[in-house]
């Protein structure tokens, strides 16, 4: 189960970024992500797609009764890149004894989808 979750992480992470940084999904062994199961993983991703259309400063939060895992996504802001409109969002996660509080930028593609945007 835990090499299918990976799988479903990366494949997440590339269909967002586009890049290769997916590919190595050994960075996950020691954090939170190595503990979350694939229904936490669909919970979180569709809460971070509601966390970008939220108003500056509001969170969505997510939480796994089966599992114990949860999290909050808050909306910090947005700014431009390379013409692209682009939000910074905080992301809040616990599962299983871990916990991570991260910040990750997105940025809207061309086709409308947003993408996890490295820094």
């Amino acid at each position: 189960m835990r090499l299918n979750l990976r799988a479903v992480i990366a494949a997440a992470l590339l269909m967002t970024t586009g890049q290769a940084m997916a590919a190595n999904t050994s960075f996950m062994n020691d954090s939170v992500l190595a503990e979350l199961r694939d229904d936490d993983v669909t919970m979180l991703l569709a809460t971070i797609e509601e966390a970008l259309e939220l108003p500056q400063g509001e969170a969505s939060r997510w939480e796994n009764k089966g599992t114990g895992a949860q999290g909050t996504i808050t909306r910090l802001g947005g700014f431009s890149k390379e013409g692209r409109e682009c939000r910074k969002l905080r992301v809040e996660t616990r599962a299983r004894g871990r916990s991570s509080d991260s910040e990750w930028d997105y940025c809207r593609a061309p086709y409308g989808r947003w993408e996890l945007t490295p820094r």
